[in-house]
């Protein structure tokens, strides 16, 4: 018999859900409910239960699909956010939880950067869209937008990293749209 562990490098609580396969259930017979454990942010926590590991391997197959990795594939994975992190017969390291997590956090701030882009564009686009409608052709179009964006405090979300960032938008020279320069929004400081 074998434990699971399962570690969390997300900011968030997540609540682990698992439903053990028994084979000696009949047709006919009520099957276990799913189990629920909680697992605090940079912790792990061992599955109640011991194992074989034909359940291990299913239980394992339940979660792959909503990211959760064996250990063995933590680092051949470069660029994938890592939600979740198992292991067998032995907890995952104290440094290795706290690696994912920080790379975890990268992607994230990477992504939030990369939609702001994409919604300074968007915005551009829709002021560019609606000059032309209201002053037709002749009407000046956009040269530059500077959109800055600023997250809200609350008591929940009261961080260190929060503060206000900016985007600007610009056409080149010969007035192209920026849909057509995608991803070339530049951020300022």
């Amino acid at each position: 018999m074998s434990k699971l562990y399962v570690a969390n490098p997300t900011p968030q609580t997540h609540a682990f859900s698992w439903v053990v396969p028994d084979p000696n259930i009949s047709q006919g017979q009520r099957r276990p409910g799913p189990r629920i454990q909680p697992i605090q942010p940079g912790s792990q926590i061992a599955l109640d239960g011991d194992f074989n590991h034909l359940q291990i391997d299913a239980i394992i197959y339940q979660h792959e699909p909503y990211g959760l990795y064996r250990i063995d594939e933590i680092g051949r994975q470069q660029a994938a956010y890592v939600p979740l992190i198992c292991s067998i017969d032995k907890p995952v390291s104290e440094t290795l939880l706290r690696s994912v997590m920080e790379k975890n956090t990268t992607l994230q701030h990477e992504k939030g950067r990369a939609m702001r882009k994409e919604a300074a564009i968007a915005v551009s686009q829709g002021i560019e869209r609606d000059l032309t409608e209201m002053g037709g052709p002749q009407m000046p179009g956009l040269k530059m937008l500077d959109m800055e964006v600023e997250e809200v405090r609350t008591r929940t979300s009261d961080s260190a990293e929060m503060k206000p960032q900016r985007v600007r938008v610009t056409k080149d020279a010969e007035g192209a749209p920026p849909a057509s320069r995608r991803g070339r929004a530049k951020r300022a400081a």
